[in-house]
């Protein structure tokens, strides 16, 4: 009676290919290159993403919705860290911050929460924008529970946005990828560039989505800081006021 040893690597085929090398060395190449003095020394780089920034700050300091919010400098410190996390889940092997439940709900509760609960000065006038003077009791505490529940589920609709926003085109990309990568170790040409071809134009408009998810985020928060006489107004927009009295609305 003869004893088979067999292992979970035996159902692989360790025979010597162009495509097993190439899918062995490209972790190694992507960080090699990220690394390399080359990409590190780009200045063009860092002049893009200066430009960026100044121009989104210009951007925030010139409209009156993000006027009334505040902080032109933090909603654009919002956009560029969520920008930034969505641009380091698009990088190959790694899995993207944005697309973890705990990251997008505990964002979106903080950054409401800095604006809509950090103060008091407010509840006067919040109180009187969900109170209809002149309307029956019934319909006033109708208006009352419809007002609390819109304000207090804002924090969990940017959340669920923002991972669902993202993690749909995180999902499609890392298929093409695992398609890419079936095709390269088969050795599989046409497949190989077709299944690329599509990944690159999915990844294109995953850069498009990541933009305008960014701008309907902070819009969002901007929105909630400062709704007029139905919220209260942020810790940033009273301090403000502080400094410069004639900035008031």
């Amino acid at each position: 009676m003869a004893l088979v040893l067999s292992t979970y690597f035996d159902q692989f085929d360790w025979s010597l290919s162009l495509g097993g090398v190439f899918c062995f060395l490209l972790p190694y190449f992507i960080v090699y290159s990220f690394l390399s003095p080359v990409f590190l020394s780009m200045g063009s780089l860092e002049l893009v993403f200066s430009w960026f920034v100044l121009t989104l700050a210009k951007f925030f300091s010139e409209h009156e919705w993000t006027k009334k919010a505040g902080s032109a400098h933090f909603l654009t410190f919002i956009s560029v860290l969520l920008l930034s996390v969505n641009l380091v889940g698009m990088l190959p092997f790694i899995k993207g911050v944005s697309v973890m439940p705990v990251f997008t709900l505990i964002t979106g509760l903080s950054l409401w929460s800095l604006g809509s609960l950090a103060t008091v000065w407010g509840i006067g006038k919040f109180a009187k924008g969900v109170w209809v003077k002149g309307a029956p009791l019934g319909l006033n505490l109708f208006v009352v529970c419809a007002e609390l529940l819109s304000w207090t589920i804002r924090p969990f609709i940017l959340g669920i946005r923002l991972l669902v926003n993202v993690s749909c085109g995180h999902i499609i990309l890392a298929l093409l990828g695992e398609l890419v990568s079936f095709f390269a170790w088969e050795g599989k040409v046409v497949g190989l560039i077709a299944t690329a071809a599509v990944g690159f134009c999915i990844g294109v408009l995953e850069w498009i989505v990541m933009l305008v998810q960014v701008f309907v985020f902070v819009s969002i928060i901007a929105w909630s800081w400062g709704e007029g006489s139905k919220g209260p107004y942020t810790v940033f927009c009273r301090a403000s006021w502080t400094l410069m009295p004639n900035s008031r609305p």
